[in-house]
């Protein structure tokens, strides 16, 4: 039986299944990022992606991320029901040159995590290996023409928590983007109109950091159901959002970088 290729953004439905297959998969990968102050009360959300580079196990995020961090880092772990901080002494911190605007990039940091509270991590979490990919993922395809676009991070207006514990992170799925290249770094914008338009949300500020996954999808010729591949390299970190646009006519823009930034640039100063 044959299949061939299809967007993830067409008329065609994608089954609720799949979704919630795609979900979880990024899921494993992806954190919430919480910014404490000294007592370790929270400050503000972000999002970041546990990644390995160079063997080390470290968390990609933006630049302005981590400069907000002063003092100790809140994890959100999904189900784990334990208030999860890391010491600020444990982290180390790697970030590309400041961007002239907010916008206009580039916004790229690492955290490298240190000390024994990495296997615990391990033991909920998966850890993408940027290494890997070498430089082949470069030479590819910089927008696949095939398959759909999703991007983690946590809303502002849904970080406002009383516990670390109840902090949420959500997958959104996105359209297609626009690409251009700056000074060696790639980026992705993303244009989200959703219908209604009550659907965006009124600020995205805490998905700074957050991963974009490229999703390969597989659709059956005749029945036009869509399927994940049963191969390993379905799923692909692509980037790291980073700015979010004013809303405009009930639709926001999400800047990121791209996967020439995450697999060439990230290595001259991580």
């Amino acid at each position: 039986m044959s299949y061939k290729l299809k967007t993830i953004d067409t008329n065609v439905p994608i089954p609720h299944e799949v979704l919630v297959y795609i979900e979880n998969a990024i899921l494993r990968y992806s954190v919430g990022l919480v910014v404490l102050d000294s007592r370790d009360d929270f400050l503000c959300a972000a999002s970041g992606t546990f990644v390995c580079l160079r063997d080390c196990p470290a968390i990609l995020t933006a630049r302005h991320v981590i400069d907000k961090i002063k003092h100790n880092l809140g994890l959100a772990l999904g189900n784990y029901t334990h208030k999860f901080i890391l010491e600020r002494f444990c982290l180390e911190f790697k970030s590309a040159p400041k961007g002239e605007t907010e916008a206009s990039g580039p916004d790229l940091g690492l955290i490298y995590i240190n000390g024994p509270k990495v296997d615990t991590i391990k033991a909920i979490k998966s850890f993408c290996n940027l290494d890997s990919y070498g430089d082949s993922i470069c030479k590819e395809a910089t927008i696949p023409k095939t398959g759909g676009w999703a991007v983690f991070g946590i809303p502002e207006e849904l970080s406002q928590i009383e516990s670390l514990q109840k902090l949420a992170g959500r997958v959104v799925l996105a359209p297609g983007p626009d690409y251009s290249v700056r000074d060696g770094y790639d980026y992705f914008v993303f244009d989200f109109r959703p219908d209604p338009p009550s659907c965006v949300p009124s600020s995205l500020a805490g998905m700074s950091g957050g991963g974009v996954w490229h999703v390969r999808l597989l659709q059956h010729p005749h029945s036009n159901e869509v399927y994940v591949p049963r191969d390993s390299d379905w799923l692909t970190l692509s980037g790291v959002v980073y700015y979010q646009s004013p809303i405009i006519d009930g639709g926001r823009s999400l800047y990121t970088h791209g996967r020439k930034s995450v697999y060439k640039k990230l290595y001259e100063w991580a």
